[in-house]
């Protein structure tokens, strides 16, 4: 939580909202929103998709866990309709919405999607819409995974003997991957005492079965987000992330590799399910 109210504290939620139509999720999101659809957004951040639908005309709620980022999107705006909550347990009752948006929330569980999935299943109506990305375990990501492991596993080892000899406390990468689900890369981040789980990577057929367990039929499956996996794929020779025009600011080095290998980079897959 203390990184993702930092995240959002940084970020420039306004001119995030501003991109929202250049986002090639949002023609996905059309087709299903019509006209009078009730939405959520199920892990809303501090609500850039939420104040764009809102100033489309929609009747949009946002949901966040982070008490800091809620009360932080209600002093920009007081009557901005974000609540408290956690999307495996949302506070609204079964069959509220026409349509459920979830955009790179359900990974960060680390007993995986299926808490957040089936709740998303109960709000909607029969008949309703969920949208959902999570990060993408591509083949270039498996590479990377396969270069970069043994790295951290050294580096790891060297680290936990320092820690011991000091009489501190540290968690290795090791010891947190040993908690993720099997058939998911799980990625980790530095915390005070070692490492802690950060989120999972889906292979796309992996995600669209998580879907279809939850009670959806899958309407769609497809990668999305190129300029940010080659982003996060080659950091840090790719680049710095600008927060005020919350996009990559990419290296030439890194837009000629996406230019010259375009299918390789994708950052999220999108899943699309109905709720029969």
């Amino acid at each position: 939580m203390e990184s993702f109210d930092s995240h959002w504290r940084a970020k420039n939620i306004e001119g995030a909202a501003s991109r929202c139509p250049d986002d090639e999720i949002l023609p996905v999101l059309l087709r299903h929103a019509r006209p009078g659809a009730r939405i959520l957004e199920s892990g809303c951040g501090s609500g850039a998709w939420v104040l764009f639908l809102r100033g489309r005309g929609y009747d949009v709620t946002g949901l966040d866990w982070s008490p800091e980022t809620v009360a932080a999107a209600k002093r920009r705006d007081a009557t901005i309709p974000i609540l408290v909550g956690d999307a495996r347990r949302s506070p609204f009752p079964d069959a509220s919405f026409d349509l459920v948006l979830s955009f790179g929330t359900v990974e960060h569980a680390v007993e995986g999607p299926s808490a957040a999935l089936r709740d998303a299943f109960r709000v909607l109506k029969p008949g309703g819409v969920l949208i959902a990305t999570v990060p993408i375990l591509t083949a270039a990501r498996r590479i990377l995974r396969a270069v970069k492991d043994p790295i951290r596993a050294l580096r790891d080892r060297r680290e936990a003997r320092e820690a011991s000899r000091r009489g501190l406390p540290f968690q290795p990468l090791a010891g947190v991957k040993r908690v993720g689900l099997p058939g998911l890369y799980l990625m980790a981040t530095r915390g005070k005492e070692g490492y802690e789980f950060f989120e999972y990577r889906f292979p796309p057929a992996r995600f669209a079965a998580e879907v279809r367990a939850a009670g959806f039929e899958v309407l769609e499956t497809r990668p999305i987000h190129r300029w940010e996996g080659v982003f996060h794929d080659l950091y840090p020779f790719s680049g710095r992330w600008d927060y005020d025009e919350g996009a990559p600011r990419l290296t030439l080095f890194a837009r000629l590799i996406g230019r010259l290998l375009p299918g390789a980079f994708r950052h999220m897959v999108l899943c699309v399910g109905k709720k029969p």
